[in-house]
């Protein structure tokens, strides 16, 4: 089963798709008779030519029954599909950025909660029996998963080993 948390890897593979994209902000323009998303200022997406869109959608022209006349409409799934393209630029950068704070905040509570860990529990035990025996207790008394807990001692010990 695959993480939900992103690896250092996959981060940087997101970063670097974003980075070759075209750059941003993106427009979204939504007219009568089209949706467009491109970059740059906002523009009339009917007058531009069409391979000058980052995405592109014309609308309908709908008549509706006993009339003769009609209008133009946009399909709202055209609509919602330009606006979410539009964003993603800028929204890629903003999660990208939150996602390396939180990985660095995780990083410090792992070694504050370690630190608690060995300061707390580790002068009552036999070292080779510290986790069986005080890992429970610890987990308990901060409301901790033992599982998740032992996980996080193992790359922390990982890391002090990389170093």
């Amino acid at each position: 089963m695959a993480s939900d948390i992103l690896t250092d890897a996959e981060l940087a593979e997101i970063r670097e798709r974003c980075d070759k994209a075209t750059p941003g902000p993106w427009v979204y323009d939504e007219r009568v008779g089209c949706v467009g998303v491109y970059d740059g200022e906002k523009r009339n997406c009917l007058s531009m030519p069409s391979d000058s869109f980052i995405f592109y959608r014309h609308g309908e022209y709908v008549v509706p029954p006993g009339e003769e006349h009609g209008h133009w409409t946009v399909r709202e799934d055209d609509a919602a599909l330009g606006r979410f393209i539009a964003h993603s630029r800028t929204d890629v950068d903003r999660l990208t950025a939150s996602h390396a704070a939180l990985a660095k905040q995780a990083e410090e509570m792992r070694a504050f909660l370690v630190k608690a860990f060995e300061y707390h529990y580790l002068p009552t035990v036999e070292p080779e029996n510290w986790v069986d025996e005080c890992a429970y207790e610890f987990c308990d008394n901060i409301g901790m998963d033992v599982d998740r807990f032992k996980t996080l001692l193992a790359a922390t010990a990982a890391r002090q080993t990389d170093k």
